[in-house]
């Protein structure tokens, strides 16, 4: 099985690394690829800090929650191992503010320590009525592209510099799969307008 993943932000490098994980044992051989016009340090992620905080999720698409579930517990799983230096993971905890009551968000269980703030703590902030607090889990990007790297590269991933152009173009050169991981010009490859 051929597989090419299309980008090396967060995004392109966590999915060939679940692509290698999941099917290495089952597909053999399995060759996978990541074509990029730019590697760390010159990605979007590499500017960046990930917050475990879903904004804009569907709270009911239970196919999200899970997704969001699994990479709360993957990187808590992580964050006492002597990887987590080299992957910029740690806890950090805080405060959502809002100006009036809502509803609890669908993530309260998986976050550590959820609760509604006190009277006390809405004293410090005036402007606002109504807040939670919370501890989760922050990632740079920059640490983690680089480990991600380092974890392909020892699977047997290989990487190559390039503008791709057309998903034909890939598929030409003999990709079973492809992944388009381009985050914001992925509309441009796909050509499709909606995609922005």
């Amino acid at each position: 099985m051929r597989v090419v993943v299309i980008g090396a932000g967060v995004i392109g490098l966590s999915t060939a690394l679940c692509i290698h994980e999941r099917y290495h044992s089952v597909l053999q051989p399995l060759d996978i690829k990541v074509y990029a016009d730019r590697f760390t340090p010159l990605t979007t992620t590499d500017v960046a800090a990930g917050l475990w905080q879903p904004y804009l999720s569907d709270p009911n698409n239970p196919q999200e929650a899970d997704w969001s579930q699994q990479t709360f517990d993957y990187l808590l799983s992580h964050v006492h191992s002597p990887n987590a230096e080299n992957l910029g993971l740690f806890l950090i905890s805080g405060y959502n503010l809002f100006h009036e009551a809502i509803p609890d968000p669908s993530w309260k269980d998986t976050v550590l320590g959820f609760r509604k703030l006190t009277p006390r703590e809405l004293d410090m902030f005036p402007d606002y009525g109504y807040g939670w607090f919370h501890t989760s889990l922050i990632l740079e990007g920059k640490n983690y592209l680089q480990w991600l790297t380092e974890r392909l590269t020892e699977r047997g991933v290989k990487f190559f510099q390039r503008k791709v152009e057309s998903f034909e173009e890939v598929a030409r050169e003999g990709a079973d799969v492809i992944v388009n991981c381009t985050g914001v010009w992925a509309g441009a490859l796909q050509r499709d307008p909606l995609l922005q």
